[in-house]
């Protein structure tokens, strides 16, 4: 009877922690949602693969001619088809994705150590601002952390004999780091301790194995198209204008390097932590100098792997500085961001001061980052809108190729406009590739920018398409976009 007590207890606590962190994670969520290009992009490529146009690569990187994986896409497309192509379900699905695994690590850290020790560990967590942020935005750049989570926690609360188990943890780590690049350095370090804590050495190389394999869709891409990537980063100077990208912090230009890439590092960190990174070296290496002081036999374990934890985060902090020389952007340090505050709590929850992480919870609940809450500009039903108009009016039509531009403002054209092309492919409406706008029948130009002068815009894809044909153009007028039809 105690027993079946417990268990209903632990069912009821776990199940009130999960249904918690679905409401901070979803609460308005379809409302505020600002819908970006990168987004437009992630949905329409998903789309395609629900439509059997199946595809081997992801987003594009900025490093080089170099592309992720597509495993992103393919997480998307399940729930894109079971929705009927719903962008809110989408949204939910990346929230519930996120609270599954901070569950996971509730889970086992109740069993483990204890409920309060669990509740405070992954409320510290749960609350961080780039956490909140990632959960809420569905992306390359942040789908990867539910798995990273998973992964982190399958390492350093569990130990391992089974080759398929460690074979399956190799899986896992190739499609984290897959799903983006800024994955590697904490994926690494976490790999790095699954190394040291298998006993027998050689069956590591099952989880290299299984890592490996995540890559062969990009390597069967590479075969297929002549090796693009290698060709284009290597040889075609894409390499050359990353290293070179005027996208970078203007610090890293300054006499003082070290000095200002430190200051401005301290900064990122209070903005997406509500902490610098000094206190997350000094907390955990006091808490080592207390234990190595009252080192017992028994707690020597705990110790080796806080010891380990601590000198992965030194580390993973001067990786960090190299970022700053090249193309950045604020999500790339959000992978070691989230490894540094990972080791912190794991450091702190293994000795007697973790109550020390309730502090943490408070300033995350007084800090917390309410602006992502906020109502949006509802962009994603005024870009619906516009596509059905076009259709109803008539403006394309399935026998004639047609393709798109989007004017998103006066500054920014983005001529791919995949926001647009994923409502069209929804409704049936199949655009030409983003790449061929020449031997386009009839081109749609999207201008979210009020009077805006379409005779003085000029770009690529108006020069492929042929800008001798945009005398005679049809204008259609809609509350909040203006649509221009050209036909050849």
């Amino acid at each position: 009877m105690i027993t079946m007590i417990n268990f209903f207890k632990n069912y009821l606590v776990i199940t009130v922690f999960f249904l918690t962190i679905i409401i901070i994670y979803t609460y308005n969520l379809p409302n505020a949602f600002l819908l970006t290009t990168d987004f437009g992009r992630d949905m329409y490529h998903s789309l395609r693969i629900t439509q059997a146009d199946l595809v081997l690569i992801g987003p594009k990187m900025n490093f080089g001619g170099y592309y992720a994986g597509p495993y992103f896409y393919y997480l998307l497309a399940p729930v894109l088809l079971l929705s009927n192509y719903s962008i809110g379900a989408v949204l939910y699905s990346h929230a519930i994705l996120f609270s599954i695994a901070v569950s996971f690590l509730y889970i086992t850290i109740s069993k483990k150590i204890g409920v309060w020790q669990a509740t405070l560990a992954c409320l510290t967590i749960v609350l961080l601002p780039f956490f909140v942020l990632s959960a809420r935005h569905p992306s390359n750049g942040y789908t990867y952390f539910p798995f990273l989570l998973i992964f982190a926690t399958l390492v350093f609360f569990y130990s391992y004999r089974s080759k398929i188990a460690i074979f399956l943890l190799g899986v896992l780590a190739g499609i984290i780091v897959n799903i983006h690049p800024a994955s590697i350095f904490p994926t690494f370090f976490i790999s790095c301790y699954l190394l040291y804590c298998i006993k027998v050495k050689k069956t590591f190389f099952y989880f290299l194995f299984g890592a490996l394999i995540t890559f062969l869709p990009l390597v069967a891409f590479e075969i297929k198209h002549g090796f693009i990537m290698t060709r284009d980063t290597f040889i075609n100077n894409s390499l050359s204008s990353y290293i070179n990208s005027p996208n970078k912090p203007q610090l890293a230009l300054h006499s003082n390097k070290l000095i200002s890439i430190s200051f401005y590092l301290l900064d990122k960190f209070k903005e997406f932590t509500n902490f610098n990174f000094i206190g997350f070296l000094v907390l955990p290496f006091l808490v080592i100098a207390y234990q190595l002081k009252t080192l017992k036999e028994k707690r020597k374990g705990i110790f080796k792997q806080n010891v380990f934890l601590f000198i992965c985060l030194i580390l993973s902090l001067s990786l960090l500085f190299p970022l700053m020389f090249f193309h950045y952007e604020n999500h790339y340090l959000f992978g070691v961001m989230f490894f540094i505050s990972f080791a912190s709590v794991l450091i702190i929850l293994n000795s007697h001061f973790f109550y020390v992480l309730a502090i943490f919870v408070l300033i995350n609940i007084f800090y917390f980052p309410i602006g992502l809450y906020k109502d949006s500009d509802g962009l994603v039903e005024k870009i619906d809108q516009a596509v059905k108009y076009s259709i109803e009016k008539k403006l394309v039509n399935k026998d004639r190729g047609f393709n798109l531009i989007r004017v998103a403002d006066a500054y920014a054209k983005v001529p791919t406009g995949f926001e647009y092309r994923f409502f069209f492919r929804k409704y049936g409406f199949y655009p030409n590739s983003e790449y061929d706008y020449r031997s386009a029948g009839t081109l749609l130009i999207f201008a979210e920018t009020p009077f805006y002068d379409i005779d003085k815009f000029k770009m690529w894809a108006t020069e492929e398409f042929g800008r001798e044909y945009f005398k005679d153009r049809g204008v259609f007028k809609m509350e909040n976009i203006i649509i221009y039809k050209i036909s050849k």
